[in-house]
């Protein structure tokens, strides 16, 4: 924004030197207001505001949380949560929760919200991880299994519990979504959800450029880009 306040496009924007934009990510009103009011074409690139009409292409947070909660059910966990930041400005993170819910819901298993959602805040991401651990290990009656929804705070749980004596996966196991360069290099190697963000931005050129063709469709269009669960050694079968 500019000392008024009001939103600034970028330079090409400007020129009318391009014909559409991705929007890579949370985005601020007042940019989307200065695309429609300027007729720039533009799609959400992983993020989704309820409140627009537009096309917008996303991972399958729901699908990947499923197949870490099919995959721990297999292995006869039961009492499992899921670690959120509630207070994200965006909706991603009610996903990740929602698809906890429902699969939970799916495998006959009670979803309780103040059990089982391990929260913490915007402003501890750096540390999400270690904040959600102790609050496991605080607990009279821990979870056998956590779910987060980035390898980083995985790895950070891990190392955590392990200063504290437990054994992962044997006393408890950890899983994530990423598949980052930080899961293979932990001890025990994490499993986890590999994404395909170069699908998802493939996908979103293509709409965009279909955009530009034809002009907008009536009905706002969401594309989801389902994961791949990734198997390694930080699951493992329920403790006794």
């Amino acid at each position: 924004t500019d000392e008024s306040g009001q939103a600034l496009l970028p330079t090409a924007v400007q020129r009318d030197l391009v014909d559409g934009v991705i929007v890579f990510g949370y985005s601020d009103d007042k940019y989307i207001q200065c695309l429609s009011r300027d007729k720039v074409y533009f799609v959400h690139l992983e993020e989704i505001d309820p409140s627009r009409d537009s096309v917008v292409v996303l991972t399958d947070h729901l699908h990947n949380i499923s197949l870490l909660v099919e995959h721990l059910l297999e292995l006869g966990h039961r009492r499992m949560g899921i670690a959120a930041c509630l207070d994200m400005p965006w909706e991603t993170m009610a996903q990740h929760v929602l698809g906890f819910e429902l699969s939970m819901r799916k495998a006959g298993l009670e979803f309780k919200p103040a059990e089982q959602v391990f929260s913490f805040k915007f402003e501890e991401l750096y540390v999400a991880g270690r904040r959600v651990a102790q609050q496991i290990l605080n607990r009279a009656e821990r979870p056998t299994a956590i779910i987060f929804t980035e390898d980083t705070y995985a790895v950070q749980a891990i190392i955590t519990f392990q200063s504290e004596g437990l054994n992962v996966p044997r006393d408890i196991s950890v899983v994530g979504c990423g598949n980052y360069q930080c899961g293979l290099g932990s001890r025990p190697t994490l499993t986890t959800i590999k994404k395909f963000p170069e699908l998802s931005a493939q996908r979103a050129i293509e709409k965009l450029a279909e955009l530009i063709e034809k002009g907008p469709s009536e009905v706002p269009e969401r594309i989801y880009i389902p994961g791949r669960l990734i198997t390694r050694d930080s699951s493992g079968p329920s403790p006794s």
